[in-house]
């Protein structure tokens, strides 16, 4: 099972830490307790909606992470891996795609958690 997560603010993490980040977590609170799940291999979906009523999953293999600064500088836990795949689905069938289903909540909205 792939790990799910929610890029709904489109932050681009690629420009941001470099060509291989994928996505961040900060390192205290809720989403520091999720980097330790995160194993070489690991399959991993990033959903963002870059345009207006498409969903974009982008897949990646996760290779490592590593400590940065934010564009606020403060400190967060940088996921990286390689590109695999993207696929960009209308807004209105993302909700009950099979691959896509764990980011809504039953009423089709995406879930507020940033690691599903």
């Amino acid at each position: 099972m792939p790990h799910y997560l929610n890029n709904c603010k489109n932050r681009d993490h690629a420009r941001i830490y470099g060509a291989d980040a994928f996505y961040d977590l900060d390192t205290s609170g809720r989403q520091a307790e999720k980097q330790f799940s995160f194993r070489p291999g690991d399959w991993c979906v990033v959903a963002s909606e870059p345009i207006p009523g498409h969903i974009r999953f982008a897949w990646y293999k996760f290779t490592s992470s590593r400590l940065a600064a934010d564009e606020t500088q403060q400190q967060v836990r940088v996921l990286c891996g390689t590109f695999e795949k993207e696929e960009t689905v209308p807004r209105g069938e993302a909700p009950s795609h099979k691959y896509y289903r764990p980011f809504f909540n039953k009423n089709g909205d995406f879930k507020q958690q940033s690691v599903i």
